[in-house]
């Protein structure tokens, strides 16, 4: 069975191209964040109890493929991601420090706040990035406010990995830490289709034994919550043409 997992990742890793459909697009990844700070199950939104509970409508998550091979984060370990049992709110060409980008009840009546794709601050009004943004305008990033400092609605993923691939070279030289795409998922439906919502667990290359740990114990948690008699753990290298493999950890 991981085998064979194995395989359809690594082959969706080597096929994902620009395209307006998450599944064929790339692997979806969604690497932990607060950690440190959270009381309830990595799988769910954060508690209202928690720091983060202001981002307990979104999930923030990565697309990658063989063009476009750049994690959040090296060391983090986080959840593979089954692309039909999620919704795309919108979609950023690079990384776009979703959590600074809020919505609440008491939004104006102006406009619809989506989570993660507003300006910064609460209830932010919404700039949508349009298609002389897919081009590679090596500027456009000297100044935060650019037309193109935006995301795209959900219906244009394309576009958007159209531009973060236009973009690499010069994100490459200017602004390596902005290298991966962000893609904001709704939380309503990934926590209704769970587990479905999680194909399996995976670690960077760089992980720590620490991380090493942390994972094992949220498989666990996962596993017994779900009465799974197994949940598959892939070792992610973004060296190797094909960076999906068998992490081997003792169940």
């Amino acid at each position: 069975m991981d085998d064979a997992l194995l395989a359809r990742l690594n082959a969706r890793f080597q096929a994902g191209q620009p395209s307006g459909h998450l599944d064929a697009a790339g692997v979806l990844l969604h690497q932990w964040e607060y950690v440190q700070h959270r009381h309830g199950p990595l799988w769910e939104p954060c508690p209202a109890t928690d720091p983060c509970a202001r981002m307990a409508d979104r999930f923030s998550s990565v697309v990658m493929n063989s063009a476009t091979r750049n994690l959040f984060s090296t060391k983090q370990p986080g959840f593979i991601i089954n692309a039909s049992a999620v919704r795309l709110l919108c979609a950023w060409a690079f990384d776009a420090n979703s959590r600074e980008r809020l919505c609440d009840l008491g939004q104006s009546k102006r406009f619809k706040c989506i989570p993660g794709c507003q300006s910064k601050g609460l209830n932010g009004p919404p700039r949508w990035c349009s298609s002389g943004c897919q081009s590679n305008a090596s500027g456009l990033l000297t100044e935060p406010m650019s037309p193109c400092w935006c995301p795209w609605q959900a219906t244009h993923l394309k576009s958007a990995l159209m531009q973060q691939r236009a973009w690499r070279p010069m994100l490459s030289r200017r602004r390596p830490p902005l290298l991966s795409n962000e893609l904001i998922l709704e939380a309503g439906l990934w926590v209704r289709n769970l587990p479905s919502t999680i194909e399996a667990m995976f670690l960077p290359a760089e992980a720590s034994a620490r991380e090493v740990e942390m994972l094992q114990r949220v498989r666990a948690s996962f596993a017994t919550t779900y009465h799974l008699l197994r949940v598959p753990v892939f070792r992610v290298n973004l060296s190797r043409s094909s960076p999906f493999e068998l992490a081997n950890l003792p169940d």
